[in-house]
């Protein structure tokens, strides 16, 4: 999901995902998205505020993520790809 020149993407469901571990080790990634040049962007998890802000608008795009935080105890994080600054 896009917010603003940021990419909001969920990061996985009951456990941490290997690319979300690899992202808190290395932040600053390139992006490549089909017809478009790599983008240099940089990675953080979303503030309990952005999460809470942008949770609900997550899942009404995608419906299955409900389902997915439903089915775990742990908050799912989101996580942030800006525009290096």
């Amino acid at each position: 999901m896009q917010e603003g020149n940021s990419w909001v993407l969920v990061a996985g469901s009951d456990h941490d995902t290997g690319w979300l571990l690899n992202l808190r080790e290395r932040p600053d990634v390139e992006v490549s998205r089909k017809g478009r040049p790599d983008e240099a962007m940089h990675a953080r998890i979303a503030t309990p505020e952005e999460r809470a802000r942008l949770w609900p608008q997550v899942v009404a795009a995608y419906k299955g993520y409900a389902k997915h935080q439903e089915g775990t105890d742990r908050e799912i994080p989101l996580v942030m790809l800006e525009p290096p600054s």
